[in-house]
């Protein structure tokens, strides 16, 4: 899996925040109960969280990390923290938020006991080299969730296709892709499968713009989660 290159990931970058800045649309579902629903369909319940040194890396300003505060520790990882603060959109301003890439973590070596990755590594600049940090970061025995879009193998053959509509998105895998790219970086897998991560729009939210966009979107991709054990 090649790396993109600095100018991809910065278009992505901007694409990510203008996703975020159009309002209610793009966060209004994000919840306590929405991601517990999530993680659930995946076999992780509470115990996911109570006691844990938790990692999430690219957690934006609405994943899973700010609504469980009874994990021992919270940390989240994010390249744009801060226009998240500036835009006031963080669900749990309280939260260690860092500034920063998931392939350039700046905490020690074992030191966290659950890793989330969420819909984020067909966003890096090198997936490998951003599971390979959060195996260096994790506590042997740790657990990393990762959960990603994939596609059909003939579609992923048109990259030049997906670079033109699909801004937001570097990388473009199939299921296969991220297995691989998990054991490369040493973890050792334990679970993969189908996820169900997007629920029922309403009529309304159907016919708005972004709504017919995940629309047709969805007729491709899907949700794939692996889970696995340093």
């Amino acid at each position: 899996m090649k790396s993109a290159g600095e100018e991809r990931w910065l278009h992505a970058q901007e694409s990510e925040a203008k996703w975020w800045a159009q309002g209610e649309f793009a966060m209004k579902h994000f919840s306590r109960e929405y991601w517990a629903w999530v993680l659930g369909n995946d076999e992780l319940g509470t115990d996911f969280w109570e006691d844990q040194k938790v990692l999430e890396i690219g957690c934006g300003p609405k994943g899973p990390i700010y609504y469980f505060p009874e994990a021992k520790q919270r940390i989240g990882v994010e390249p744009l923290a801060d226009y998240y603060r500036s835009m006031n959109l963080l669900a749990d301003p309280e939260m260690e938020l860092l500034t920063g890439i998931g392939e350039k973590l700046t905490l020690p070596d074992n030191s966290m006991t659950r890793i989330i990755i969420f819909n984020v590594l067909d966003h890096a600049q090198s997936p490998l080299q951003c599971l390979q940090e959060a195996y260096r970061v994790a506590e042997p025995g740790a657990t990393l969730y990762l959960a990603s879009n994939v596609f059909p193998k003939w579609l992923t053959r048109i990259q030049w296709l997906l670079t033109l509509i699909d801004h937001p998105h570097p990388h473009h895998f199939v299921p296969k892709d991220l297995v691989d790219l998990v054991k490369s970086a040493g973890w050792n897998i334990t679970k993969t499968g189908p996820s169900q991560v997007e629920q029922s729009l309403s009529i309304r939210d159907r016919f708005r713009p972004l709504g017919m966009k995940k629309t047709v979107a969805h007729l491709v991709k899907k949700w794939f989660h692996i889970i696995a054990t340093k």
